[in-house]
């Protein structure tokens, strides 16, 4: 079923209304029992799927950003011109007109705080209003947008032992020991949580301690994701800046970061030391983060990666991990769609599988995989279950406190082993009874480790006693051998592969999870692949397996940096022509697309008057990412006005030029109190005018018509 349940941010007078997602649960319980036998290894794919949605919850008050109209330094016209004096006098001149707009709002009775200016990647502040005030702003012409979510692009790292000293295994290798990096090379940027032992900047609390933080509702959970991509680029030999991006923040539930928090850390990035002048630029910056499937093409944070680039800094970015596309839209996310960011999408090669094995009472079942965490030494089974929601498990479900979960995998499994983290599993098992990999769970989303069983093994663990003793064997880490590897069998859904440069199918293809493109724009998307698994040495002489396009990413920035080296005075765009192979004109554009779907539009009521408006945009279904894929078709523009008996325009309720860049979700707009009060005696309607990136048809609809005045 097509429909438009994927929740998103949209322009000032909007506001997006939550829908549900219902997942229906697939799969065959069949038989066996825990002891029944030697059984295959689980099937795994080293790539994490995360579908979380990029909306910032509802509530009382968002955070929006406001673009002003004075182009940013990286777009003024001579640039190459100006000395790093005229630069910092430039952008105290753009935040001077920001503070000034923020006053007179102020004085208008909209009250904007904790507003971040911006002004070398992008002229705009970022501030919360409350979102009573968001008809007022659009009412006043000021256009501004919701902030979006943005997700490590990473695995939830796995630590997985290293070998004995003087031993070489193939199956449990060293994670690389490049040389150390001289002081005076010039760093790799790392947009992602703070990374230990790194100095740079803390994009979140805005001071100058990037290190990494822990979850406030569990202290023993931290953000570590930044810290493994950071060892992948000195393992390189490279040195690291480390920019937090995204973090627990104060209320902890998962890792993420917004878009003011990325924006900022890309005018860091371009500008290390703060103080307006870009003299001090980075050649490369690598964005570790991905907003999923918010792949428009003109974001801020798109512009702003156009802008680093013309400030000398190149952006490279993950495609994200939604899997496959249908048309006539791809999934990769942002900031990789911008044309200017090079979007690195993965191959399964780059690591091994980590293993253990699982026994369930007396059975033991041989070779599972780890998707994420350390699992505990034992517990009891609890299970099994296949809600994808925390409150209905603790409602009706069995107690899970303290014991590992039973999951029976359907089609959304990182949903379901989130639930049942959340419920308070110890552990999650994931039991997937088809043959079909299991992903790698994503970074900062699932509070508890989670390990797979797949075919016969899930079988026999679907059949184990409940509360029956489970124990978790030592990890190890399981080299893939050819195109089989850690998928054990090649399954042609993906399994892993050999080292980079094997010359094996799975160091060639995509992930199974890797994001497809086009961008929304028609730009083919991702600009090219690279290993996605990694071993991450760690601080204290630890290492880890994490994978993802991020960890692809990775590897590309480390490629970029060398070039930057070797040609000193190349542009950020010849470092990418560099690296990104020309596109033949025939293919640097998708096909036109169809309309975007607009649903009815149905008046709203208050007090017995109308107050406004709500409709469907859009379109989302999420198909399996191990088949079809998922297909997403949202709205580029969206125009909104109140018009009377003979359809003249009496009020435009979006800013000018309309709302931009909605992803598909049901919007509601609700006239001002002061709006109404002034609607003269007559008869009215809303009417939508919505557009679909590459369509060159709109959707137009009109409300029922309702009656003002006596």
């Amino acid at each position: 079923m097509t429909r438009p349940d994927l929740p998103a941010g949209t322009g000032l007078a909007l506001v997006v209304l939550v829908v549900l997602i219902v997942v229906s649960v697939i799969g065959d319980r069949g038989g066996g029992g825990a002891g029944s036998g030697p059984v295959a290894p689980s099937l795994v794919a080293l790539s994490p799927l995360d579908g979380r949605s990029p909306r910032e919850p509802a509530g009382s008050e968002l955070r929006v950003l406001v673009e002003l109209p004075r182009p940013a330094l990286a777009e003024r016209d001579d640039l190459d011109t100006l000395s790093p004096a005229e630069q910092r006098g430039y952008v105290r001149s753009l935040e001077r007109e920001g503070a000034a707009l923020r006053s007179a709002l102020g004085a208008r009775g909209v009250s904007l705080r904790d507003a971040v200016t911006f002004g070398r990647t992008w002229d705009g502040f970022a501030a919360t209003v409350d979102t009573s005030d968001l008809a007022a702003l659009s009412s006043l012409g000021v256009r501004a947008q919701p902030v979006r979510r943005f997700y490590p692009a990473t695995s939830e790292p796995v630590p997985v032992p290293l070998p004995r000293p003087g031993g070489s295994s193939p199956a449990s290798p060293r994670p690389p020991k490049g040389r150390a990096a001289p002081a005076d090379q010039a760093p790799i940027a790392v947009l992602e949580t703070g990374a230990e032992g790194a100095s740079g900047y803390d994009a979140l609390d805005r001071d100058a301690d990037p290190a990494p933080r822990s979850d406030p509702r569990a202290p023993a959970r931290r953000e570590t994701t930044g810290t493994a991509l950071a060892g992948v680029v000195a393992a390189a030999g490279e040195r690291v800046m480390s920019i937090r991006v995204a973090g627990y923040g104060t209320t902890g539930a998962e890792i993420h970061g917004t878009t003011d928090a990325l924006l900022l850390g890309l005018e860091r990035a371009v500008d290390p030391d703060g103080d307006g002048a870009t003299d001090d630029a980075v050649r490369v910056a690598l964005v570790g983060v991905n907003a999923p499937y918010a792949g428009f093409g003109d974001s801020p944070e798109a512009q702003a990666a156009r802008g680093a680039a013309k400030l000398g800094t190149l952006v490279v970015a993950p495609a994200g991990n939604e899997g496959v596309a249908r048309p006539p839209n791809g999934v990769v996310g942002s900031p990789g769609a911008a044309r200017a960011a090079l979007a690195v999408g993965a191959t399964e090669a780059g690591a091994g599988a980590a293993r253990l094995d699982v026994t369930i009472g007396g059975g033991k079942l041989a070779r599972a995989a780890v998707l994420g965490g350390t699992p505990p030494k034992r517990a009891p089974l609890a299970g099994p279950v296949d809600a994808t929601i925390a409150e209905k498990l603790l409602a009706s479900g069995p107690r899970l406190t303290g014991r590992v979960a039973l999951v029976h995998a359907g089609s959304d499994p990182v949903a379901q082993a989130t639930a049942a983290a959340s419920a308070g599993a110890r552990a999650v098992l994931l039991a997937e009874p088809r043959r079909r990999v299991l992903p790698l769970m994503p970074a900062g989303r699932v509070p508890a480790p989670v390990v797979g069983l797949t075919g016969a093994a899930a079988k026999a663990a679907l059949d184990a006693k409940r509360g029956a003793a489970v124990k978790f064997g030592r990890v190890s880490l399981e080299q893939a051998r050819g195109g089989g590897g850690a998928a054990s069998g090649g399954s042609s859904s993906g399994s892993a592969g050999g080292t980079a440069g094997s010359g094996s199918a799975a160091a060639t293809r995509p992930a199974p999870f890797s994001s497809r493109g086009p961008a929304f724009d028609g730009t083919p998307k991702p600009d090219l692949l690279a290993p996605g698994a990694a071993i991450a040495p760690l601080p204290g002489g630890g290492a880890a397996l994490i994978a993802g396009t991020a960890v692809a990413a990775a590897r590309v920035a480390v490629r970029a940096a060398r070039i930057a080296r070797q040609r000193p005075a190349e542009t950020a765009a010849g470092l990418r022509e560099a690296l990104v192979p020309p596109i033949s004109p025939e293919a640097s554009g998708a096909a036109p697309a169809p309309p975007v779907p607009l649903g009815p539009l149905r008046l709203t009521h208050r007090g017995g008057k109308v107050a406004g408006v709500r409709f469907a945009l859009g379109a989302f279904d999420r198909g399996d990412p191990l088949a079809g894929g998922t297909s997403l078709r949202p709205a580029s523009r969206l125009e909104l006005a109140l018009i009377d008996a003979d359809g003249a325009v009496k009020s435009r309720l979006t800013p000018l030029g309309g709302a931009h860049d909605l992803l598909p979700a049901e919007y509601a707009y609700t006239l001002p109190a002061k709006a109404l009060a002034k609607l003269g005696a007559g008869t009215y309607r809303f009417r939508a005018t919505a557009r679909a990136p590459r369509s060159p048809l709109p959707s137009t609809g009109r409300s029922p018509s309702f009656t003002e005045g006596p």
